[in-house]
């Protein structure tokens, strides 16, 4: 039995958040085929007032607000893209709040750096493609 579990801790994916702790940030979406990112935000606070105080400048200067710039992921239920305890076990713990990836403008994705603001709280962001290639 200890065999075992020594091996699924050694081989459990590390979670690493490319921002942490900070009310406005550079997300980089140069690449095309980037999958996005996942904003947390601490559990503590209300997931859908933190999801209204979110604003995405993309690289050409447009401002995205709510729907427009995000998808909401405020679910009580959910339990996290990897897995159900590493938002808890944070310090401080964390929860999702939103995904957000490229705009778009004429069918094209819009490719750079977007500024991403909360005018409520500090975030956490997760960047789904390098997540993906460690599990």
């Amino acid at each position: 039995g200890i065999i075992i579990l020594i091996i699924m801790y050694a081989t459990a994916p590390e979670i690493e958040t490319v921002v942490d702790d900070k009310s406005e940030f550079y997300l980089d979406l140069s690449d095309r085929n980037h999958c996005g990112y996942s904003l947390y935000a601490r559990s503590s606070l209300d997931c859908h007032d933190v999801f209204d105080s979110l604003m995405k400048t993309d690289p050409n200067g447009n401002e995205h607000t709510g729907w427009s710039g995000f998808t909401k992921s405020c679910s009580d239920d959910d339990m996290g893209l990897y897995g159900e305890s590493w938002e808890g076990k944070h310090d401080p713990p964390l929860k999702r709040v939103a995904l957000t990836a490229h705009q778009e403008l004429a069918g094209e994705k819009i490719l750079g750096n977007y500024l991403i603001v909360s005018s409520m709280t500090s975030l956490w962001a997760l960047d789904h493609c390098a997540q993906a290639k460690d599990v």
